[in-house]
């Protein structure tokens, strides 16, 4: 009992807070990091009016919201004292369990509210902390940036618990990261039970928290030491705000891959917070911050790929919505949360994983309809798509005749056409048109390097349009087919727009232009 008793006097003493006023727990050596046994002062009953938790709790959950509430004021610490509960924790109990419902909303907030209340009452001026808690969707389980990720230090005045949810139960790495961290009380380690995807796994994580703010990383960046100082600092600069979009780098491409990765624009809202300071349309989750602790029922949609494409702007739009409604504000920028990712696979050529991303994002042009606009020229994946499907036709053709079909020689000269006139104004627009675009590219890629990574970003976004088509094909979303979706969700009104259809009606021409060459040839 006395480690209990000087506990609180030094949190007393460190706070600058009324005596007892805090929580402390046991070490429970049966579910490490879980505050499964609290302790509280006679305190706490004068501020509550003697309710120890609120009616709404029956027989769970009343441990770990007793220690997130003190956790406001940095007055939750758990002691060395060990126990082992042999029933019950994080394993079945000898009664049946119950559940407080969303007890970390307005439950929490009211009892924060009375707390601070009270402190107010009797003069105390201490102000509470920013609460941040940050998620860690994890497949991969590398320890390299799993052991970075858990140095961060937040400052003083905010406290951090970092959600780490595992999405492979067979990683062998699991064993070595409960080993090291299992036992911090500011980390949260969870383990799915079977692959769940990104989406899910992030969900997961917010069901974890307890926080007012969340804040979304990959558990491939590289985030700069300072980049929870700066989270805090973002947030208490517009607090309103339904979250914060970050800026993710990309290492020099310092290959013709890499380099046609930033030229198809496939990248470009990565480092979106450079570009756009107030309302940002939205943010990709390897950086992101979003508010919590209002319930307004926004999750990542699993309708999405497991590995990405369109949940994050689902998400980011849901957020704003109800943010606006609510008298918020939409996303800001914070381009001082800075974290770099690494390039994918090592920066060695694949195109699948773009072409994933659209396949899921394309939903969006149903989803959101208000953002969705109908071009009168196809785009390059769907004029491709339309001659494969001409030549197939070609080819069954020919084979039933048993005579060569016209169908095919025609259809395979358009294929060629619409190539050659996608990959010409690819360098007309790279390298004459919007060549000051590509200036801020990092880069080492020069010379006739350079010309060959203008070639190969048309291949990258034709795969990337190839995934959007496909994947509408695929959802029975016929009618989706010839429509764009506004990435800008028209915060710059129809300049987007208007461009990507000049784009391909110019595209189209020309591959016109090339065809009536080859056939007059």
């Amino acid at each position: 009992m006395s480690i209990i008793h000087d506990t609180f006097k030094e949190l007393s003493t460190e706070s600058n807070l009324p005596s007892g006023f805090g929580c402390t727990a046991f070490t429970d050596v049966t579910f490490p990091g879980m505050p499964t046994f609290p302790i509280i002062h006679r305190l706490h009953l004068d501020i509550f009016n003697g309710n120890v938790v609120p009616a709404s709790f029956i027989n769970q959950d009343g441990d770990p919201f007793l220690f997130q509430l003190y956790r406001r004021w940095g007055c939750s610490v758990m002691v060395p004292c060990r126990v082992s509960n042999g029933v019950g924790g994080s394993d079945a109990a000898r009664y049946e369990k119950h559940h407080a419902v969303d007890w970390t909303f307005n439950t929490l907030t009211d009892a924060t509210t009375t707390a601070e209340s009270w402190l107010h009452a009797c003069s105390v001026t201490v102000d509470r902390k920013l609460t941040l808690d940050v998620v860690i969707p994890c497949f991969r389980v590398n320890m390299t940036y799993l052991d970075v990720f858990l140095q961060l230090k937040p400052s003083p005045t905010c406290s951090t618990m970092f959600i780490i949810i595992v999405d492979d139960p067979c990683s062998p790495n699991i064993h070595e990261l409960m080993q090291k961290y299992g036992r911090r009380v500011d980390v949260r380690i969870r383990v799915n039970s079977v692959n769940s995807g990104a989406s899910a796994s992030r969900n997961r994580g917010l069901e974890e928290s307890s926080a007012e703010w969340v804040f979304f990383l990959d558990d491939d960046v590289s985030p700069k030491p300072d980049v929870l100082i700066e989270a805090e600092k973002a947030i208490r600069s517009s607090p309103s705000a339904a979250g914060f979009v970050g800026n993710t780098y990309f290492p020099s491409a310092d290959s013709i891959f890499t380099a046609a990765i930033h030229l198809a624009g496939v990248t470009y809202f990565w480092d979106i917070a450079n570009k756009i300071q107030t309302d940002i349309p939205w943010g990709v989750t390897a950086n992101l911050i979003s508010r919590r602790n209002l319930k307004d029922n926004v999750k990542y949609d699993l309708i999405f790929p497991k590995t990405g494409g369109g949940e994050d702007i689902d998400f980011c739009r849901q957020k704003r919505e109800w943010s606006l409604e609510h008298g918020g504000v939409g996303f800001q920028a914070a381009p001082d949360v800075q974290v770099t990712h690494p390039w994918w696979k090592d920066g060695k050529r694949s195109y699948w994983r773009f072409y994933m991303w659209s396949k899921g994002d394309g939903a969006l042009i149903k989803m959101y309809p208000q953002y969705a606009y109908r071009d009168t020229s196809p785009n390059g994946a769907e004029a491709l798509f339309l001659c494969a499907l001409l030549l197939v036709v070609g080819f069954i053709r020919s084979a039933y005749l048993r005579q060569p079909s016209r169908l095919v020689a025609w259809s395979s000269k358009v294929f060629i056409a619409i190539l050659l006139a996608h990959i010409l104004h690819d360098m007309y627009r790279h390298l004459v048109r919007d060549k000051e675009r590509t200036e801020s590219i990092k880069t080492t890629v020069s010379g006739f390097k350079w010309l060959f990574a203008v070639i190969e970003s048309t291949f990258v976004r034709l795969f990337s349009e190839l995934g959007r088509v496909v994947g509408i094909i695929k959802r029975g979303e016929y009618y989706c087919l010839g429509k764009r979706f506004d990435w800008f969700t028209g915060r710059w009104g129809e300049g987007p727009k208007n461009e990507e259809k000049k784009n391909n009606i110019q595209r189209l021409t020309l591959s016109v232009c090339i065809l009536a060459m080859m056939v007059c040839k």
